[in-house]
């Protein structure tokens, strides 16, 4: 019975260990997270110049929407994956 008893203690504690260090900390998070208001920010502005050009073109455009995907891409590649 003590035998079974030490052995079941054992498990509960190495379980126990275990969760303890599988938990992840906030040393772990990606540098472009710490910063979402600048990455907010250009593609706030990407999306006015979006709807700038549609107000001057009367509507939908293939031009506004190839400048517009070009705006995305430039805003991820230089402010938001940073």
């Amino acid at each position: 019975m003590r035998k079974t008893f030490a052995c079941l203690t054992l498990a509960v504690i190495f379980c126990a260990l275990a969760l303890l260090l599988s938990t992840p900390y906030a040393g772990r998070t990606a540098h472009a997270a710490q910063e979402p208001t600048s990455c907010e920010e250009c593609l706030a502005a990407v999306e006015a110049r979006l709807q700038r050009c549609e107000a001057k073109h009367g509507g939908p455009a293939q031009k506004c929407y190839d400048q517009f995907n070009k705006g995305i891409v430039e805003c991820y590649a230089t402010v938001c994956e940073q």
